[in-house]
């Protein structure tokens, strides 16, 4: 495997690291981390000048949950978790649905799904501006269409 680089510049597929059952993910990380059961999977790859952290979280059949931990070393050194703001005054949570990572930009997204909800689907992206800086959301939209179609309302940011 080759050694990840703290710059979180253009990281590839081979700069990340992968935790299985047999390769746990670090104790420090994991006590940063606040969902029920915490998986024994995750990876971690070089991020906003650290090391970001993905921990698998319980999901349901339309979402994948992860929480995430940012840290000064790859060993999990200085973890702190993540916690990522809603639009207006919705509190910040501490796991998201379907992640996307896009290393370059700093931002994380996220698209969930819950066609038991109100708000059946949203997107959001956060952009994290360095190692000590927590997620500034960036853009969030939501509708009540299950499939996604029609009906989108942006409450935060533009496309």
């Amino acid at each position: 495997m080759l050694a990840l680089a703290a710059s979180g510049s253009a990281a590839g597929a081979a700069d990340i690291r992968f935790y299985t059952g047999a390769d746990p993910v670090p104790a420090a990380v994991v006590a940063r981390v606040t969902c029920d059961r915490v998986g024994m999977s995750g990876q971690r790859r070089a991020f906003a000048g650290g090391f970001l952290f993905q921990v698998t979280c319980p999901g349901n059949h339309a979402n994948h949950m992860q929480a995430f931990v940012l840290a000064a070393g790859a060993d999990g050194q200085g973890a702190r978790t993540l916690l990522f703001p809603g639009p207006g005054r919705t509190p910040p949570v501490d796991a998201i649905a379907n992640p996307r990572i896009n290393p370059r930009t700093r931002q994380i997204a996220e698209l969930s799904v819950d066609p038991e909800a109100h708000i059946c689907r949203s997107e959001a992206r956060w952009r994290i501006a360095g190692p000590q800086a927590p997620p500034r959301l960036v853009f969030w939209r939501q509708t009540r269409d299950c499939t996604g179609r029609r009906g989108w309302k942006v409450l935060a940011g533009r496309r």
